[in-house]
């Protein structure tokens, strides 16, 4: 019954013109900003760590832009489920058109690749808008969530254009029985990881845990893997970034990954999910 009394409330806020929907997205940054004052010290000590150069008045500036851009990204997927097909389309850019050769020249030549991503831009919105290109079946990997309705509420959102769901602990397996399938897996890499495979790398002038599997995965299929980055211009309006990863590089993927990220986020420095606990896991030599 929940359920069916959100659609009915959010489909036809969902409709409205892009100028209110962008002004309920301020209302809400507003709100976390004060009175709220939402994760305000998790998101300054975040904040100061990576930029250790920046004084209290240039943090206290991103830190406002990021409450902006958090009212945007709350709305954004709220309404995710129920946004017109164009309006999605719209907000990814005229990238999609290089982004969608790249993909068909790849899955053509391998089958499946690797897409992995990071809490930047509205990730979910770029994940769910994929197979809309019309060029390979989706599948976004996630981490399963202790709220069981907003994980539903997500998922759904996630699904809405065709992409197929594997929870992390089944990717491997997935894969195998899927290898002869034009797919592309899509990976957040840059959250906290769990379990035993972890590797450690410096990440904003911080030692930061990353997810282990992901070198062991391309390498045992074979795979290539893509960088995407999605970079805010404004309310549901994005620049992506779509690059391959090289396997023959001095560096790891990991290492490529975060270099490239990093860069990003300096260039941007709101654009990242600062009020997320992300160096939880304390540095330990292996």
């Amino acid at each position: 019954m929940l359920r069916l009394l959100l659609s009915v409330v959010l489909w036809p806020i969902a409709q409205l013109p892009y100028v209110l929907l962008k002004l309920i997205g301020k209302l809400f940054g507003l709100l976390l900003s004060w009175p709220f004052r939402y994760r305000k010290q998790v998101i300054d000590n975040n904040l100061q760590k990576s930029f250790p150069h920046l004084n209290h008045a240039e943090i206290t500036n991103i830190r406002q832009k990021y409450y902006r851009h958090l009212g945007y990204l709350f709305v954004e997927v709220l309404l995710a489920n129920y946004f017109p097909k164009k309006l999605v389309i719209k907000s990814l850019g005229r990238e999609l058109n290089h982004i969608q050769k790249s993909i068909k020249e790849k899955t053509d030549q391998y089958g499946s690749i690797f897409c992995i991503m990071s809490h930047t831009g509205n990730w979910e919105i770029l994940a769910q808008s994929f197979p809309l290109l019309g060029v390979s079946n989706g599948v976004i990997v996630y981490k399963k969530l202790s709220n069981s309705w907003f994980e539903y509420f997500l998922n759904r959102g996630r699904t809405r254009f065709g992409n197929e769901l594997v929870e992390m602990r089944s990717t491997t397996k997935h894969l195998v029985r899927n290898k002869s399938k034009n797919q592309i897996y899509f990976l957040l890499n840059d959250q906290s990881p769990t379990g035993n495979a972890i590797i450690w790398k410096t990440f904003l002038h911080q030692k930061t845990a990353f997810f282990g599997t992901l070198e062991k995965m391309a390498s045992k299929f074979d795979r290539p893997v893509f960088y995407a980055y999605c970079r805010r211009k404004d309310f549901m309006n994005f620049e992506v970034k779509f690059l391959e990863l090289e396997y023959k590089s001095k560096q790891s993927l990991t290492e490529q990954f975060t270099q490239l990220l990093q860069e990003d986020i300096e260039k941007q420095k709101y654009n990242w999910l600062w009020s997320h606990k992300r160096w939880k896991l304390k540095y330990y030599e292996q």
